[in-house]
C-alpha cells in the first residue's frame, strides 16, 4: 500500500528530471551554435522516431484484442486528422520556437 501513495511522487520528480535533461541539452546545443530551427527538427523528428512504433504498437495490440462482444471505438476520418494534424502544427510548434528563441 505504501508503494501505491508514492508513484505519484515518483512520477512528478521523474517528469522534472526529464525537462531539466532538456534544458541541459538544449542549452549545450545553443551555447555550441546550433541553429534553433535545426534544433527544433530535430526535436520533433525525434520524438516521432520514437513515438509513432508505440502508437502503432498500441494501435495493433487493440485490434487484435477487440472482440465481437465489447464495441470498438469509431474509425478516425480523414477529416479528424487533417484537423488534428493542423492543431499540433499551429498550436504546439509556434510556442517551441519561441521558447527556445528565448535560450539562444
Amino acid at each position: 500500500m505504501a508503494d501505491r501513495s508514492k508513484k505519484p511522487y515518483v512520477v512528478a520528480v521523474a517528469i522534472q528530471a526529464i525537462y531539466t535533461g532538456l534544458f541541459v541539452v538544449s542549452k549545450a546545443a545553443f551555447d555550441s551554435g546550433v541553429n534553433t530551427y535545426v534544433f527544433i527538427f530535430y526535436r520533433l523528428a525525434t520524438a516521432t522516431v520514437l513515438l509513432l512504433p508505440i502508437a502503432l504498437i498500441d494501435c495493433t495490440c487493440r485490434l487484435s484484442r477487440s472482440t465481437t462482444a465489447t464495441p470498438s471505438a469509431p474509425a478516425m476520418s480523414c477529416r479528424l486528422l487533417f484537423k488534428l494534424f493542423l492543431y499540433a502544427l499551429l498550436g504546439k510548434t509556434p510556442p517551441e520556437f519561441g521558447n527556445f528563441k528565448i535560450l539562444a
